[in-house]
């Protein structure tokens, strides 16, 4: 009962059918009741045994300290009113996520989850696609045109409803859901690998329609990470450690060529930055950084507004959820990659693909993404799974393949500390080479 409710949620999330399937049911606080119906069912299984709270997740914690820091970027500049707003906000976004990863305990309910995931966003491609080849796409949606600029062709941008009512949005979550079309099969034979391609030429046909540039660097990143899985194993850890110091350095030298609005984001990030400067421990509060932009504008770079909005001390929290993804993905695909089970088998490959993902929204994120939206959530739920299903395949006396003492406190607090000052720098040199060019 949990697990469906949680289901409709994500459906609900996704394709905000109220928004132009059932517009009879437009204001009405669906996701509050399916969440709270999906909390009921939860607390109804956990007594009867059904289900089990994955005390052993350290990503069940950082969700809550996600939460607490949203509410302290408030309480430490005595702002009531902000941090009333924010208490509910963050909370439902956390709730839901603990529920996600709570209900994900077996394996045939992570394949249903990426089924789900897959149809859903293959969904928002054909939509994409209808806008650009016949100029209207679901509920006569028109995408958005785009003149003759600049040497460049006009051109149309194509978008979804909701959350992603945003190109750059949409295909974000497209170049994230590319590898789980490769899970939607429990075997990976010929006919399979044909369908999980064709579902894939589609995500990727409906991000060019966006014409996103930071949506394509994402989808470059996954399909690089998918093909380093290729070489041998033990190559493996190299190659990615190469190609994630490669892209956090090439992340900002490409920031002038993402599109025509490039010079006044360097410039909105660098107002971040002095604005992260004056408040560095708890931020400057949740959805507060339009008071510090100019003209209220948005960052567009996730990992700049949460350190900006929350400080060291949320980011830490955020920073680490995708970092223990990341891990714990990474060692579940290195211990079940041999396993005999296809049910391990496939949580392997889910653990591989699952780090492309991350890879595209991490990539993407860097310019386009929002930090505390519910995708976000959905995904580093998704992944904090993966390990704690491995448990049961592993044996009991396996150690934990997420270390908590050295992976969250020395790794993480190491890489969330290094990656806040890359960024910082690295946006002080932009800023003065867009400031010497103009």
């Amino acid at each position: 009962m949990a697990f469906a409710f949680v289901s409709a949620f994500v459906v609900l999330v996704f394709w905000r059918p109220q928004e132009w399937l059932f517009v009879w049911l437009y204001g009405l606080p669906m996701l509050d009741v399916v969440v709270l119906l999906a909390l009921f069912g939860c607390l109804v299984e956990l007594d009867q045994g059904k289900l089990r709270i994955p005390k052993q997740s350290p990503q069940l914690y950082l969700l809550g300290g996600v939460w607490f820091a949203g509410i302290m970027s408030h309480v430490a500049h005595t702002y009531f009113v902000g941090m009333m707003n924010t208490i509910p906000l963050m909370f439902k976004s956390s709730l839901f996520a603990a529920l996600l990863l709570t209900t994900l305990d077996r394996v045939s309910r992570l394949r249903r989850l990426v089924f789900l995931m897959v149809a859903m966003t293959s969904l928002m491609a054909v939509h994409a696609l209808l806008q650009e080849y016949r100029g209207y796409g679901f509920a006569w949606q028109q995408p958005i045109y785009v003149p003759a600029h600049d040497g460049n062709p006009a051109h149309t941008r194509s978008y979804f409803f909701g959350i992603f009512e945003d190109p750059n949005d949409l295909a974000q979550i497209l170049a994230v859901s590319i590898p789980l079309c490769f899970l939607v099969t429990r075997r990976m034979g010929f006919f399979g690998i044909l369908a999980a391609c064709g579902l894939a030429a589609l995500h990727i046909r409906g991000i060019l329609s966006t014409h996103s540039r930071g949506g394509q660097l994402g989808m470059m990143a996954t399909l690089g990470v998918m093909f380093l899985f290729i070489f041998p194993k033990k190559w493996l850890p190299w190659l990615i450690s190469i190609c994630t110091l490669g892209g956090l350095m090439l992340c900002p030298l490409a920031s002038t060529h993402i599109d025509e609005s490039a010079h006044d984001r360097i410039m909105l990030w660098g107002q971040a930055n002095q604005a992260f400067k004056h408040t560095p421990l708890f931020g400057v509060g949740i959805n507060m950084i339009s008071e510090f932009t100019e003209q209220s504008r948005a960052v567009h770079n996730a990992y700049v507004l949460c350190y900006a909005e929350t400080g060291v001390f949320g980011y830490w929290f955020w920073f680490n959820l995708l970092l223990l993804g990341f891990l714990g993905a990474w060692r579940t695909y290195v211990e079940l990659r041999g396993q005999a089970e296809p049910e391990a088998r496939w949580l392997g490959r889910a653990g591989a693909l699952g780090i492309a993902s991350l890879a595209g929204y991490a990539v993407s994120a860097y310019f386009l993404g929002r930090a505390f939206v519910y995708p976000m959530y959905f995904l580093v739920a998704t992944l904090a799974a993966i390990p704690v299903i491995a448990r049961g395949f592993l044996g009991r006396n396996h150690p934990p393949l997420i270390r908590v003492r050295r992976d969250l406190y020395v790794l993480g607090t190491i890489a969330s500390l290094f990656s806040i000052a890359y960024i910082y720098i690295s946006i002080i040199l932009l800023n003065r080479t867009a400031y010497i060019g103009s």
